[in-house]
């Protein structure tokens, strides 16, 4: 949910509209009537100052970098779109953000290479000593009005030369075989070695061959002779990737592969790197081997054993991170439209199954945002008769949800309007979904002093419902009724539903908000009010339902298959299933940190209080994923009717 809506929420104000247009006409006129172009031409300027002095200076290009986030922040230019409209610098901001990335990343570099130095150990410092080569290589590529910032770059050459010298020294150790040829694969390379150099760094020398030969005597199994060279990488490769070393095998898989799919026992080794929870190492094989590389490029339709495809092992992963996420991103596009991503295991489960059962919401979102057909999978069965949406309710009930239906507030909490006293006479006109036509209902101005019409309440006045809100005559009759003094008495879903939408844009009365809450809850349990489902999931936190009752719409939307499928009878069907699909994602990951926070809370009442320490448990490594699609946290103010 964006900033607005909350706040329009917290106001209660919020609208929960059945239906949005697109209207973008005129955009770029009101654009250049609501932002101040002096602003943006002052911006202009300064960036061009910036760029075209002869020494540009880093913290000038800081300067220029925040100034425009903070402009753009000021007159609310979220989107690239508006940007080009307003004659926003794009491409010259685009610039100074690309080498302030350069520096930022040359520094944080720089700050690993000191903690590596206070460690007991350098393992995995080659991969560091590379990748400092790599970084100023680029640097120092940049023209020559950033001579400032590659001097300050260049002011690291003794810290990087003291580095290597702690390397040379702990490959000498006998029992630091992978650091020992990590280093030598580094200053083998003479590209490394040359950028190196010229940073200004003093590299160590390269171990003799008869040293070499001595340490083979003392350690069995590393052959340096010249027909067991290759052989020996790649078995090296291989039990890195066993052990799980990841800096290692990221610099022998760029030297014994020649293909994406070398391995052996009849897997790959990009296969292996995801097995051993090494997705980085993954993601360096797809760069080497791509998938559209012929017959050296990685094979998306590899499967194991028990015929499970890369997205199965993927999502089978135990710590589920950003690299996993990317890695998933990479391999449903380049098979978006392959059977592979619908093809079973020997359990009879697609992926989907794997990823509800391991409680991976982000990576579910992140799937049919990339591919919203699979939307139509995941209320597939598997061998057993469970469904992706199945396994998740499981998992709500064993985190110890109540999934009944909520109890009808007390007469106290809910009750009929008392009979208003006579006074001005209002009409409300609504556009009847059902007529089809213009419907006026007349009541008593007294009953509507506290809602959003308070200022509009003249005798005889007509007031329109806004029929992006409410579009049914009987939701609006029943609720002048309720203010009238009269007990609600509707059953239908889709009219308890409007009235909720009525009475949450238009401010009425809490105690009619609350009885056509209860009233809604109650009728889901007829399954002829399914249809609804899909509105009240995307729509209820904007209405005002608490923490459990969400939690039991919930739970009926996950067990109730035809309640997804009513939400794509249109031309863009699918579509609209898999943003339903993202937002009870969004409110299943929500349930799980509040019973978490909850179940917390019970374990460690004194958390925060001086007593018990704050408790370190925490919600499954796959909530931590940043969010990458942005259907997952779409506004909840464009719901579409069912």
């Amino acid at each position: 949910m964006d900033a607005s809506l909350k706040c329009s929420v917290k106001a209660g104000t919020a609208k929960i509209p059945f239906a949005v247009a697109d209207d973008t006409a005129g955009l770029q006129q009101e654009l250049l009537k609501r932002v101040d172009v002096s602003k943006i031409q002052a911006l202009q300027s300064q960036v061009q100052v910036v760029l075209r002095a002869e020494a540009i200076r880093l913290a000038d290009l800081r300067h220029v970098t925040q100034w425009s986030k903070d402009l753009q922040k000021q007159l609310h230019l979220d989107q690239a779109d508006r940007l080009v409209r307003v004659g926003w610098p794009c491409k010259e901001l685009a610039r100074c953000e690309h080498v302030l990335c350069m520096v930022d990343a040359w520094d944080a570099l720089l700050a690993q290479v000191q903690e590596r130095m206070k460690a007991p150990n350098t393992m995995g410092g080659p991969i560091l000593l590379k990748q400092l080569a790599e970084a100023w290589a680029a640097i120092s590529k940049l023209e020559k009005a950033y001579q400032e910032i590659q001097d300050r770059a260049r002011s690291a050459a003794g810290l990087v030369t003291a580095f290597a010298d702690r390397l040379a020294a702990d490959a000498r150790r006998e029992t630091f075989v992978g650091l020992r040829q990590g280093l030598a694969a580094v200053l083998c390379d003479r590209k490394l070695c040359s950028s190196l150099e010229d940073l200004g760094a003093e590299l160590p020398p390269l171990e003799s061959k008869s040293q070499s030969e001595a340490r083979a005597e003392r350690v069995p199994r590393l052959g340096y002779e010249e027909g067991a060279r290759e052989l020996s990488k790649k078995d090296a490769c291989w039990q890195c990737l066993e052990r799980g070393e990841e800096a290692q095998a990221m610099l022998l898989v760029e030297e014994a592969l020649k293909s994406g799919r070398d391995g052996r026992k009849g897997r790959s080794v990009f296969l292996l790197s995801i097995l051993h929870g090494l997705p980085a190492v993954a993601l360096r094989i797809w760069e080497l081997f791509p998938p559209d590389g012929g017959c050296r490029g990685v094979d998306t339709s590899e499967t194991t054993t028990s015929g499970d495809t890369l997205m199965h092992v993927i999502c089978r992963a135990k710590k589920f991170d950003s690299l996993h996420a990317e890695l998933v991103s990479k391999l449903l596009s380049s098979t978006s439209g392959a059977p592979i991503n619908c093809q079973k295991n020997d359990a009879g489960q697609m992926f989907l199954h794997v990823a509800a059962a391991r409680l991976n919401c982000r990576v579910l979102a992140q799937c049919l945002t990339i591919v919203p057909g699979l939307v139509t999978r995941i209320v597939e069965p598997d061998s057993s008769g469970q469904t992706p949406l199945f396994i998740l309710a499981r998992h709500l009930q064993s985190l110890g949800g109540v999934h009944t239906v909520p109890t009808a507030p007390s007469r106290d909490e809910v009750r009929a309007a008392s009979k208003p006293v006579g006074g001005a006479e209002v009409s409300l006109e609504v556009e009847d979904e059902v007529s089809g036509k213009l419907v006026r209902i007349k009541c008593t101005a007294s009953i509507l002093k506290g809602s959003t019409w308070a200022t509009d309440l003249r005798d005889g006045s007509c007031l329109k419902v806004d029929p992006a809100c409410c579009r049914s005559a009987s939701a609006v009759r029943a609720a002048v009724l309720f203010l009238d003094g009269q007990p609600l008495s509707l059953s239908d879903g889709r009219t308890l539903w409007q009235l909720l939408s009525f009475t949450v844009q238009y401010r009425l009365p809490g105690d009619l908000r609350r009885a056509s809450i209860s009233g809604l809850l109650q009728s889901l349990e007829d399954p002829i009010n399914a249809p609804v489902l899909p509105m009240l999931i995307r729509g209820a936190l904007a209405a005002g339902l608490n923490v459990e009752q969400r939690r039991y719409v919930l739970f009926k939307m996950l067990t109730t298959p035809d309640a997804l499928v009513s939400a794509g009878h249109s031309d863009d069907g699918l579509q609209r299933q898999a943003k339903v699909v993202q937002a009870v994602l969004a409110e299943m990951e929500h349930q799980i940190r509040h019973m978490k926070s909850r179940s917390d809370k019970a374990h460690h009442p004194d958390a925060g209080l001086g007593g018990v320490e704050a408790s370190t448990r925490r919600t499954p490594r796959a909530l931590d994923v940043p969010l990458r699609g942005p259907e997952m946290r779409q506004g909840i103010s464009r719901l579409q009717p069912g």
